[in-house]
Parts: C-alpha cells; sequence; structure tokens
C-alpha cells in the first residue's frame, strides 16, 4: 500500500503503514522521524548500510551526517515486513542529508535535511528489501533519463576483472613505472588473464593525491613515449587502462594552480570555506566549486590532452558523487552541469566515479564500493551484519560495481596507497582483503585486485578469480 503525503511546514503527522505508525514532523527544510520497534534502517549511503541498535555504536562515523544517494529511506520491522520512505524527485537536483540517528531501547528517531521542500513524500509496504527499493524505480528511470545527453552512451561493459596498479605513492616512492604496466599486461596476456581487464592507474602523473588538477606522464615514469606504449598494448589486446583524475581537486603542493583558483574554493551554506580532503593517509586536497566554468574549462584541457596523446578509453574521476547537505545551494546543479558538459565533450567507454548518486544517474558506468574501513568510511571494522544491498537493487541496471582503489593487497609484501591507514595494518593486510573481497561479492562486483609485481603470485590471482567463477 502507498500513501502520499505533502509537506505542510510547522506540523506532526502519523503516518501508518500495514498497521506501523510513523511519526513524522515536518520542519521548515527537514523532516523528524520517530519510529517504535526491532527496526533496521536500510540507508543508501556508503555503499548501503544497515544500522539496528546491536551494531551502530560499531560503525563510528554514521552520525552525526551521511550523504544518502538517493532521497530513499527502508525501515525493517523484520522478515518480509519493509516499509520505504522515498522523495519524489525527478529532477535530481535535490539536496539531502541524514542527521542524529539514534537508537534508544525500542525506538529510533532521526532527521533528514532538504534544500527544496515542494516534492511529495511516499511511504510504501514491501514484503522484500527489493521490493520496497523497486518503488523508487520510476525516479531512478526518470534520472537517467534527464541526465543521458545520447541515449546509451554509457552502457555497460563487460568486465571480467579489474586491477588496480600502483605507480607513484603517497610518500614519493615510485613503486612500479610505465615500463612496469607493459610487463604486467605481457604476464596477463600469457595467462589468458588479458581480455576484458581494466587496470586502474593509482598515482600515473606524480606521488597520489598531488599536483591536481594538473596530468600529465611524469618523466620520472618513462615519459609520454613510454605511456603510450602501454596504452597501445592493452587497447590492442581488448584491455583498457584507466588514469585517475581528481573531478575537483587542487592539491595544496600545486602553489601555482592553488593561486590560480583559490577564489572558485568550495563554501558551505554558512559562507565558509570548505576545507577539502585532509591528507590522511594521502596528501591534502582542496575542493574547488565544480560548478566554476574556468575550473571546468581546465579540467577538460587537461583530459582533453590525455586522450589526444594517448587514446585512453577509460576515466575515473576521483571523490565525483560526493556530497554534504552543508555545500553551497546549487551545488549538486552545478555538478550535474559539469558532468553533462564533460559527457558532451568526451566519449569515453567507461566512465568511474568513487561514490553512487542518484543525481548523476546515466553519466557514468562503473562506480567504486565506497564507505567501508578500508576506504576509511563508515566503520572501524567491518561488519557484515551492518550491509545492505539497497544501493545494489537501485542502481545494479545502470552502473557496474568494484573494490574502492584502497582495496588491499592480498599479502603484506605489497605498498600501496593506503598502506599506512590504521585500519589496515591492525587488521592485518590478509584479513581485510578477505573482508572487502567478500564484501564486493555479496554486492556482485567486478573482482578487483591489487598487484605487486615483484611478488606476484599468479595461481593466488586465478585462485582468488575463480571464487566467483569468472
Amino acid at each position: 500500500m502507498k500513501n502520499k503525503i505533502k509537506w505542510e511546514k510547522n506540523s506532526k503527522n502519523t503516518i501508518s503503514v500495514d498497521n506501523h505508525n510513523i511519526e513524522v514532523e515536518f520542519l521548515e527544510d527537514e523532516l523528524k522521524f520517530k519510529l517504535k520497534g526491532n527496526i533496521s534502517l536500510h540507508l543508501p549511503t556508503h555503499s548501503g548500510l544497515k544500522l539496528n541498535k546491536n551494531n551502530f555504536n560499531i560503525i563510528s562515523k554514521t552520525s552525526p551526517y551521511m550523504p544518502p544517494a538517493a532521497p530513499i529511506i527502508v525501515f525493517e520491522y523484520g522478515k518480509d515486513d519493509f516499509v520505504s520512505f522515498y522523495v519524489k524527485d525527478n529532477n535530481g537536483n535535490n539536496n539531502y542529508g541524514i542527521y542524529d540517528i539514534k537508537f534508544i531501547d525500542s525506538k529510533i528517531s532521526f532527521s533528514m535535511k532538504f534544500e527544496d521542500t515542494s516534492y511529495d513524500l511516499f511511504f510504501e509496504s514491501a514484503s522484500k528489501l527489493l521490493d520496497a527499493v523497486s518503488s523508487f524505480k520510476e525516479e531512478v528511470l526518470q534520472s537517467v533519463k534527464n541526465n543521458n545527453v545520447k541515449n546509451d552512451k554509457y552502457k555497460l561493459i563487460d568486465l571480467k576483472r579489474i586491477f588496480i596498479f600502483d605507480l607513484w605513492l603517497p610518500d614519493g616512492t615510485i613503486y612500479h613505472n610505465y615500463s612496469d604496466i607493459i610487463t604486467f599486461l605481457k604476464v596477463l596476456k600469457k595467462n589468458n588473464l588479458i581480455d576484458k581487464t581494466l587496470i586502474f592507474l593509482a598515482g600515473f602523473p606524480a606521488p597520489f593525491d598531488t599536483m591536481y588538477p594538473e596530468y600529465k606522464a611524469a618523466y620520472e615514469l618513462g615519459g609520454e613515449k613510454k605511456l603510450k606504449e602501454a596504452v597501445d598494448f592493452a587497447r590492442n589486446n581488448n584491455c583498457m587502462l584507466m588514469p585517475h583524475i581528481n573531478y575537483w581537486g587542487v592539491s595544496v603542493d600545486n602553489v601555482k594552480m592553488l593561486r590560480k583558483f583559490e577564489k572558485f574554493r568550495l563554501r558551505y551554506k554558512n559562507g565558509e570555506i570548505c576545507e577539502g580532503w585532509t591528507g590522511y593517509p594521502t596528501n591534502q586536497i582542496v575542493y574547488i566549486n565544480p560548478a566554476n566554468k574556468e575550473f571546468q574549462e581546465f579540467i577538460f584541457s587537461q583530459i582533453d590532452a590525455l586522450v589526444n596523446k594517448y587514446e585512453f578509453e577509460a576515466i575515473h574521476l576521483d571523490q565525483l558523487g560526493y556530497t554534504d547537505f552543508n555545500y553551497e545551494n546549487g551545488f549538486v546543479q552545478g555538478v550535474k552541469n559539469y558532468f553533462k558538459n564533460f559527457s558532451k565533450i568526451f566519449d569515453f567507454k567507461i566512465v568511474s566515479v568513487e561514490a553512487f548518486a542518484f543525481q548523476l544517474l546515466g553519466l557514468f558506468n562503473l562506480a567504486e564500493l565506497l564507505g567501508r574501513p578500508w576506504t576509511m568510511l563508515c566503520n572501524d571494522k567491518y561488519e557484515s551484519s551492518s550491509v545492505s544491498e539497497i544501493c545494489k537493487f537501485l542502481f545494479k541496471y545502470y552502473t557496474k560495481f568494484y573494490a574502492h582503489v584502497s582495496v588491499p593487497a592480498m599479502n603484506s609484501h605489497a605498498k600501496y596507497i593506503f598502506t599506512n591507514y590504521k585500519y589496515v595494518y591492525e587488521t592485518g593486510v590478509e584479513k581485510a582483503f578477505e573482508d572487502c573481497w567478500n564484501f564486493t561479492k555479496k554486492m556482485e562486483g567486478v573482482p578487483t585486485l591489487r598487484v605487486n609485481l615483484e611478488n606476484i603470485d599468479l595461481y593466488k590471482i586465478k585462485k582468488v578469480l575463480n571464487s566467483m567463477n569468472l
């Protein structure tokens, strides 16, 4: 049964859905929810969270703020007993946030804030999580339709596997160079592992998370000629190399670029400058308002040079999908305009983003699984009970998933961008990898492995890949 309600400011309402009562208080730009019972919340944030009174205290970074990937929440009352709440947001321009989640005894309370309160609100009952999520499918389809600048431009690509290949580490260590990429590609070809494979190049122009927003082949890694040779070898064997760039970032160590774009830094609604990425465990960057035309044109010129020189067929736009209700008004629309302009100019086969974003559906076809402890978000340790498949059900027909670029290595010999991250060395690399792998499988993600050319274990690689029947 579907219940439609209007936003009536400064009022309270008790919504009854299949004998479940949900108290909702309507404020100026905020809804406050109160529910009773042994309930779990399914939230489309951090690749999908399932929160309840038993695991909430373990998941340390979920309060007071969580950026949901879509304006939908599902309440699980018990087996075969779900209620979904969602906002009809066909334009996909709204910004929203979830705050102050509390589990006290048999009661749950939380609030949800919106920039625009003109939309209709819906509650609907279902017997399965998939059905509860399906209630939002019309809004998902409309978002895809609104964003697709060309029909099926970013259709799903048949990928068998993804390898993360670390080049320049955050601390300045050169771990692999462009010649090593070619060596690795030849190993893959010899072992029948190159076809329909994607290689994620982490730190390809400079130490990871430095020198943004400039993206050029590094002389120290082999220069333009060797990078072009690697891209060509991959393409000739039905494999793609994917450079990592940041769509809105300027590194603090790139003084020239920082001075150039300082006045366009992203701000919060209160006018204060957004602090950006603090740096741990990589390097510090500041955020530029993605709606700024001058910055867009500069980034696009950098990407255009990569395409013209090397003919990359795939690209990863780091931090794309990040949002915060507190970002200045118009942020979501600015990001959409940025991405639509990008789509009109470039014809990549694969566009990868870091975070799910309902507002951007149809503009990318590959997304990292964000929000588990190895990605520095959500948990201090991995709790399988906190995994919700809500994001998988929402987005699986429009994008493929894969493990985050911080995916742990298979053994402790490897070094990579998050080697110095507390969770990794306290948990142990092998255990952290196992947790990440199990999570990726549950989310039906493309098998993703980090490789170290010096200690490559092809037997283990094949064994792990076979565990997903690929």
